[in-house]
């Protein structure tokens, strides 16, 4: 099981992915936009530390579907203890889902 923060947010991220037209990444056609979401809950306050994976090597080639989302999550502050974007602009599956360089 895990923790109740992971549920809400996950319906936080849906809800705002629909509403801000954001397509998940179909590796079979390589095109999408979000690849993963990574998902940590801050034991002392209940509050969710998200990673995005997004299909794109850069903030500016992620452009303003990645800055919508942004902008529509963070309107529901008291659920994020903080949001980050990793960029992993691979076509294919690879284990390491957070690009590092």
């Amino acid at each position: 099981a895990h923790h109740p923060s992971i549920n809400t947010a996950l319906d936080v991220i849906s809800a705002a992915c629909k509403s801000v037209g954001v397509k998940g990444y179909d590796e079979g056609r390589g095109s999408g936009d979000l690849r993963y979401l990574k998902l940590e809950v801050q034991r002392s306050s209940g509050k969710v530390q998200l990673t995005l994976v997004w299909h794109a090597s850069s903030q500016e080639q992620a452009g303003k579907p990645l800055r919508r989302l942004l902008a529509t999550l963070q309107k529901r502050e008291e659920l994020w203890y903080c949001i980050w974007a990793n960029f992993n602009a691979q076509d294919k599956h690879v284990s390491r889902i957070l690009a590092y360089e």
